[in-house]
């Protein structure tokens, strides 16, 4: 969506801005602008301000092609043309160099990227920028197979922060963490999901989230899940703590911050 501040900026501001700001814009030499959401600072609900930054959809597909080496699409929007010019090294590098600058760690506390498990130079680039790492799979067997290349690719961006000579061409300095992998839609009455699962702890271990940290497949979007809830809430996090889906996911939220936050 245009950003909400947009109409506020003068024609001078507009020539640093796209009007549908996203992470991208930070590959083009453009600012980015971060779109608020229900949680502001000092709000009624006690919790702190959060901000979200889209990814642009032709911007990710744009810069997946000229990495792969797939056919570029014709006619680029304006708001996204000198991507297809990047090398995948621009790419791969662009969040850790992002996330590192010294005014967003001075106005977050904490970054969140999400990003797809694809491998490709934007799962890299995640890597590379991230401090802590939460790899979510469904305990199903074509889910279960791909997590050995997340890992593998894991252990590599581990590597490129304590190694030497790789660590000097590396924005990141600090070690990247392995948080766990967390099952996801897990159904606790289907057999294939619990053989596979304990099947997964049994391989790798303390990689997985403990036994009965599991995400159920009742989290959902409240908007598609229950129409009335959402009218009544206008986030997860505003729901009463009585409610099924956050009682079954508190204990999962918690061992993440402690495991990330270390409190």
């Amino acid at each position: 969506p245009i950003h909400p501040e947009w109409d506020d900026l003068t024609a001078e501001e507009k020539e640093d801005f796209n009007e549908r700001s996203s992470i991208t814009d930070w590959l083009l030499n453009k600012l980015v602008m971060p779109y608020p959401t229900v949680f502001e600072e000092g709000d009624e609900s006690g919790n702190g301000l959060i901000d979200i930054i889209p990814c642009s959809d032709l911007g990710m597909e744009l810069m997946l092609n000229r990495s792969t080496g797939a056919p570029m699409q014709k006619n680029i929007p304006a708001y996204i043309q000198g991507l297809e010019k990047l090398s995948t090294e621009q790419i791969c590098s662009s969040l850790a160099a992002f996330c590192t600058l010294e005014e967003v760690n001075e106005d977050y506390d904490l970054i969140i990227l999400d990003v797809g498990p694809t491998k490709g130079p934007l799962f890299t680039a995640a890597l590379r920028a991230a401090t802590h790492v939460i790899t979510p799979f469904n305990p199903e067997n074509k889910s279960l197979t791909s997590l050995t290349g997340m890992l593998s690719a894991f252990k590599k961006a581990q590597l490129e922060r304590v190694d030497d000579e790789m660590k000097a061409h590396s924005i990141r300095k600090d070690p990247i963490h392995f948080v766990g992998c967390l099952p996801n839609e897990y159904k606790a009455n289907n057999n294939i999901h619990k053989e596979n699962l304990i099947e997964a702890r049994k391989t790798l271990g303390k990689l997985v989230f403990p036994e009965g940290l599991e995400l159920k497949n009742q989290i959902a979007i409240l908007s598609t899940t229950n129409p009335i809830e959402s009218r009544r809430y206008k986030s997860y996090w505003q729901m009463p703590k009585s409610n099924t889906s956050v009682k079954s996911s508190e204990p999962i939220f918690e061992y993440i911050y402690k495991n990330v936050m270390g409190e």
